[in-house]
């Protein structure tokens, strides 16, 4: 997929390794969130919000930060998937203006 043609493409990570794939893919930002707050991170890049965000981790906790750096027309994907029996907090993502 190619992802140039967009102003900003964030990269948020938990390892070094996805960093550095996340650029050889056309991230112009990353955010390792081991070390930055996601929301911040985005903030700090943007200057606001974004219109589309992409997790690969399937870990609830970057899910839901994640959630809070979607516009409100914008798109959160969610590649992959959680372990079997994790649940969203639906009250983080009505937060975001994301329909449950």
């Amino acid at each position: 997929m190619e992802f140039r043609r967009y102003k900003a493409v964030d990269g948020v990570c938990l390892t070094m390794t996805e960093l550095k794939l996340a650029e050889e893919f056309g991230a112009t930002h990353t955010i390792n969130s081991r070390a930055t707050d996601i929301v911040e991170g985005v903030r700090r890049i943007t200057g606001s919000t974004v219109d589309f965000a992409f997790d690969c981790t399937g870990v609830i906790p970057v899910i839901e930060k994640l959630a809070e750096t979607v516009g409100m027309l914008g798109t959160l994907v969610l590649i992959g998937g959680a372990p079997a029996g994790a649940r969203f907090h639906s009250i983080t993502l009505r937060r975001c203006g994301v329909s449950v």
